[in-house]
């Protein structure tokens, strides 16, 4: 959620430098399709600061959804001409994908976007490159480059939270000689779950005895779980069936030795879930 916020407020600067770019800054004045963008990317970051989790499950849901900022970035790049200013509104829409989706369609919108950019500015008359300026085909490049950017951010601010939910039990546990309590994180209301406090082998040993490694669809779901969607929104989200999600979810179970999928969710808190290579 963190992070979700953060793109949240890059939403909003790129807003506020469509405006600017597009002349509120300079002499003259934005248009009508720059002001109504800009207003639309101010208005989604508004709600997504204000209800963070609402907004993050809606997109979550499926990928229906998941390309709804996509098609909001391709109609601000197309609908506002050549050079568009709309751009900075893009870029921040293209993350928010980036955010909730996987990496494949992340890149493929921002290369859609990227397209219709370009499109839309040689269909004016306006060339992509003149006189040695290329500053129209480096903005088309950038938006991809930048959206993989931000799917990667996504993923390793994603295994630093769950390494640092991992320290903070083993420093709580070291400090007050009693295992820490886990917050439940399943969609369901379920007991809560206390990870044992267990004798620590060295070296590979521990890793091994401390992690129970799922397959890339398990550990998927999982952390589908972990956002708080429940079985139903799993299955819309990866696009299989509710009895699937349920089985990945089973198995997972039967892995990591957790009884619920609140300790599932408990285990992946705190590191103790990881991909089978």
């Amino acid at each position: 959620m963190r992070l979700f916020r953060l793109v949240m407020l890059l939403t909003i600067a790129g807003s506020a430098l469509s405006l600017w770019l597009g002349g509120l800054g300079p002499p003259g004045g934005p248009g009508v399709v720059t002001f109504l963008f800009a207003g639309i990317g101010t208005a989604l970051a508004v709600f997504g600061l204000a209800r963070p989790r609402q907004l993050y499950c809606w997109l979550r849901y499926n990928r229906a959804h998941q390309l709804t900022p996509t098609l909001l970035a391709v109609l601000a790049v197309t609908l506002n001409g050549a050079g568009s200013p709309s751009w900075w509104v893009a870029l921040p829409l293209l993350w928010i994908v980036a955010d909730v989706s996987s990496t494949i369609l992340a890149v493929a919108a921002a290369l859609v976007t990227a397209g219709a950019y370009l499109a839309t500015t040689a269909a004016t008359g306006t060339p992509l490159v003149s006189h040695g300026n290329a500053g129209i085909l480096a903005a088309a490049v950038a938006l991809p480059i930048n959206t993989g950017i931000g799917r990667l951010a996504a993923e390793v601010f994603a295994r630093f939270v769950l390494n640092l939910h991992r320290v903070e039990l083993e420093q709580h546990t070291e400090e007050r000689g009693e295992p820490m309590r886990v917050e439940n994180l399943a969609p369901t209301p379920q007991r809560e779950f206390v990870v044992p406090r267990v004798a620590a082998p060295a070296g590979r040993e521990r890793l091994r005895a401390r992690t129970s490694l799922l397959t890339s669809r398990q550990l998927e779901v999982a952390l589908l779980a972990r956002d708080g969607l429940l079985e139903g929104e799993i299955a819309a989200c990866l696009g299989i069936s509710v009895r699937q999600v349920e089985r990945l979810l089973h198995d997972a179970r039967e892995r990591s030795g957790a009884a619920t999928t609140s300790e599932l969710v408990a285990l992946l808190v705190t590191g103790r879930l990881a991909p089978a290579l």
